[in-house]
Formats: C-alpha cells, sequence, structure tokens
C-alpha cells in the first residue's frame, strides 16, 4: 500500500465521491491497476493507464456497508487469468517476470496518445510510473453495471 498512496491520492484530488484515506490498497495488476477496499462502495479499481477509476457499487444509495465477502468482487470466476490489455503472456516473453517493485505498461503513455500495442510495451518501476501516470491526466469515476448501462459504464464523476 505505501508504493500506490501517493498516486491513490493524486488520482482522486478535487473529487467528492471517494476520499483516498477512505480507500486501502490491497491488489496491484501486473499493469499498474490498483484495487483499493472501501467499506461503502467494496472494492474499487485504479485504472491507472486508462485514467479511469471503477466502482462496482451504486454510488447514489446512501447510508450502505460493503460486505467483506465482496472483497474479490472484480475477478470473474470462470476466468483463468487476470490480463487487462490480453498482453500479459506477450510481455513475460520479452521482459521476464516482473520484481515486486515492477509494473508493465506502454511508452507512450495513453495521456500522450499511446496504445496498449505489444511494440509499446515497457517494463517500469511502479511506484514512479503510477506516480506520472496519475500526475498526468484527470481521472473520472465510473460505475460500472452491465444491466443498466449500454457499455457498462455510466461517468459519476
Amino acid at each position: 500500500p505505501d508504493m500506490v498512496w501517493p498516486s491513490i491520492e493524486d488520482a482522486l484530488e478535487g473529487k467528492s465521491l471517494l476520499n483516498a484515506a477512505d480507500c486501502v490498497p490491497y491488489l496491484i495488476t501486473a499493469f499498474g491497476s490498483v484495487y483499493a477496499w472501501n467499506r461503502s462502495l467494496g472494492a474499487i479499481e485504479f485504472d491507472f493507464q486508462r485514467g479511469r477509476i471503477t466502482i462496482r457499487a451504486d454510488p447514489r444509495a446512501k447510508d450502505q456497508q460493503a460486505s467483506p465477502t465482496k472483497f474479490v468482487t472484480p475477478f470473474l470466476a470462470e476466468e483463468d487469468s487476470y490480463d487487462d490489455y490480453d498482453l500479459y503472456d506477450e510481455a513475460v516473453r520479452k521482459f521476464g517476470p516482473l520484481n515486486e517493485d515492477q509494473i508493465f505498461s506502454f511508452a507512450p503513455i495513453f495521456a500522450l496518445g499511446g496504445q496498449p500495442k505489444k511494440g509499446n510495451l515497457i517494463v517500469t518501476n511502479a511506484r514512479a510510473h503510477l506516480a506520472l501516470l496519475s500526475q498526468s491526466q484527470g481521472f473520472d469515476i465510473l460505475h460500472f453495471d452491465r444491466k443498466r448501462y449500454p457499455g457498462g459504464f455510466e461517468r459519476v464523476e
């Protein structure tokens, strides 16, 4: 958690729905998405590459408390692995396994016109790169609900 706190604070700067102090990071993916627990909204995904924060609980519901059994909700049970861009195997072939302080990313970053292509893959220091991503773009907070919204997402802030 210490590695990602500053980036979460930067991503949430100026947001009214979420406060960084109420988000406890518990997982970082190979491509730098961070999952944090919020006692009201449950699991929250900070997608630093794309500049979006996704919540699955209804942000309009009042006085809700997330069930601890929903801790791993973001991960679909039927998937063999979790791969943000379908490039994990390619990245491991190109760079080898990651150290605990590294992530795979893309150069140039998406905020500067980069694309998630295998030719743009890089391996980088997680703390420094998440700081770069969190400071180089604004973040949208999205509510994810496939049944409610066309495309599954609605921007809530």
